[in-house]
């Protein structure tokens, strides 16, 4: 009996398809893993800049209602009939022994603190919070991703 000289190549094509096929599958998979770290990146840096704006929006807003009504008149009660307490910057929460200045921007919010050399202002209806604030922090949370930002306050 006699065999074809080509009888001995009919497998290897079949091995030669299956290492090919292996390539591809495995340049296929590497292709969609780099796609889906670059999407979860990209969603992360988008929710840290929305999270960033958020801050520097709530600060922006409370340095704004500070510097626009006459607050450099507390704790006496200014013509404008302010009372000088914190509460009317926004909606304060002093449950944890801090002023805690929030509120709402769209989907993402952010949360104000003032400083005084001495440490936090305390209570919402501090009336003295003008003379006493040197600084801020405002902290924006979106998809909860948090980003802060400092700011210094004028004196009176």
């Amino acid at each position: 009996m006699r065999f074809s000289s080509t009888s001995h190549l009919r497998g290897s094509v079949l091995v030669f398809s299956l290492i090919i096929l292996s390539f591809l599958l495995v340049s296929g998979i590497s292709v969609a893993t780099i796609a889906t770290t670059e999407t979860r990146t990209s969603l992360s840096a988008d929710r840290s800049s929305v999270a960033f704006q958020a801050a520097d929006s709530g600060a922006e807003i409370v340095l704004n209602e500070i510097y626009s009504v006459d607050y450099d008149l507390c704790p006496s009660t200014p013509a404008s009939g302010k009372t000088c307490q914190l509460d009317e910057l926004g909606t304060c929460a002093d449950d944890t022994g801090t002023a805690i200045l929030s509120g709402s921007l769209g989907q993402s919010t952010y949360a104000v603190i003032f400083y005084t050399s001495s440490g936090q202002i305390s209570s919402c209806s501090d009336t003295s919070w003008r003379n006493q604030a040197e600084r801020l922090q405002s902290a924006g949370t979106y998809a909860g991703t948090v980003r802060a930002i400092e700011a210094g306050i004028d004196p009176p």
